[in-house]
């Protein structure tokens, strides 16, 4: 399945960082570049599985690491 994870015709936003989950789920985090000097909050944290996609958090800046506990009951997200 292929599917966008933003408006295809923002030049704005881009993807950072992503990873899939024990259960195959893949999470990426979008972000915007600089703009005039700072970054703006304007990114999400997306997962999309055979179900299609899903924005889980919004107005993200710059979502970066994700990972999961050795138990898999917690999911980590650093952004700055």
């Amino acid at each position: 399945m292929l599917a966008h994870f933003n408006d295809p015709n923002s030049e704005r936003l881009r993807s950072n960082d992503g990873a899939a989950d024990p259960r195959g789920m893949f999470w990426i985090g979008s972000m915007t570049d600089l703009d005039q000097g700072e970054f703006q909050p304007e990114g999400s944290l997306f997962r999309f599985s055979t179900d299609g996609k899903e924005e889980v958090v919004k107005h993200l800046t710059i979502p970066k690491s994700v990972g999961w506990s050795p138990g898999n009951r917690t999911m980590f997200l650093h952004s700055l």
